[in-house]
């Protein structure tokens, strides 16, 4: 009995180290939480707005949740929130914390699930995103090229909805431009995965770090001065799952484009409490919420004197 014990712990840990940025303890352990971090996510109450779920393909994993505010929204920009896990787990039903915050704000929220790797490749996980955008624009009746958007995600989601925000090509193939695109968020983001260390999850996703793909799938090399829409960029400077530099060197590059954005290192935190585990626990709540609030304020403030 004792040998099948140490044998399953071996193997946890050994599973463990192959997802983890780094094999430290602190990195291999916040793998072997995310089962229970999941299960409590799972558990939420569905956020108090109207929302509806809506199918954008055919697969199993193409829908998308909409909310809206139970007094009608109040702010212009529609918020398009991409969950993490990984590229391969996770789905938008996680977030009820976030969608109750955002619609608190008055804002119009789009939670897309999308399909997930191994079994699709990133340009199949881009092309969910880009459906699931056009199925929310169509059901609201919303013209794209008069649209606003805030576009933001956590973890793996910050990586793809950074591959959206930024991508002047795409963001034309959909009928946008960055004049439609009011602000970027992310929370804990694969921003940059050239300072990411090639776990599993990451080679499965992008492939290896000399592949054509692996720069398709890096939102880094698509920052250009056009992007002039405001950023907000948070990370934990103990996250073992998406390395603290991946937001670091996005930040860099933004600023060297003279790009507007802020960057909060939230201190002593790891990659899950960063991103979900202050939805729960009060003891991780580093000023997540705070910071979101005030930057998605400071954005409405400056659109209403814009359009004064």
């Amino acid at each position: 009995m004792k040998l099948k014990f140490y044998f399953l712990l071996f193997f946890l840990a050994f599973s463990a180290s192959s997802w983890a940025q780094n094999k430290t303890s602190g990195s291999i352990w916040e793998v072997l939480a995310y089962p229970v971090h999941a299960f409590r996510l799972n558990r939420q109450a569905p956020a108090q707005a109207e929302r509806q779920r809506l199918q954008y393909g055919p697969e199993e994993r193409q829908y998308l949740w909409l909310y809206e505010p139970l007094g009608g929204a109040k702010q212009a920009p529609i918020i398009f929130y991409v969950h993490g896990g990984a590229w391969r787990t996770g789905k938008p039903e996680q977030h009820q914390h976030l969608a109750q915050l955002f619609t608190d704000l008055g804002y119009r929220l789009v939670m897309p699930a999308y399909r997930l790797a191994p079994d699709y490749c990133q340009e199949d996980l881009q092309l969910d995103i880009d459906q699931a955008i056009l199925a929310a624009s169509k059901h609201w009746g919303i013209s794209l090229p008069q649209s606003q958007w805030i576009i933001g995600g956590s973890s793996a989601g910050g990586n793809l909805a950074a591959l959206l925000a930024y991508d002047q090509e795409r963001l034309a193939n959909l009928g946008l431009n960055s004049a439609n695109i009011s602000g970027f968020f992310s929370i804990a983001g694969a921003l940059d995965l050239n300072q990411m260390e090639p776990s599993l999850p990451l080679r499965q996703y992008a492939g290896s770090k000399q592949s054509v793909n692996f720069k398709l799938a890096n939102p880094v090399y698509l920052i250009d001065a056009q992007d002039n829409f405001p950023a907000l960029l948070l990370h934990g400077n103990r996250d073992g799952l998406v390395d603290f530099r991946a937001s670091a060197s996005f930040a860099r590059s933004l600023e060297q484009e003279g790009l507007p954005y802020s960057f909060y290192c939230i201190r002593g935190a790891s990659h899950l409490a960063v991103t979900a585990k202050w939805y729960y626990k009060a003891k991780k709540r580093k000023g997540q919420g705070e910071y979101l609030r005030n930057w998605l304020l400071a954005i409405s403030k400056a659109q209403v004197e814009t359009t004064e």
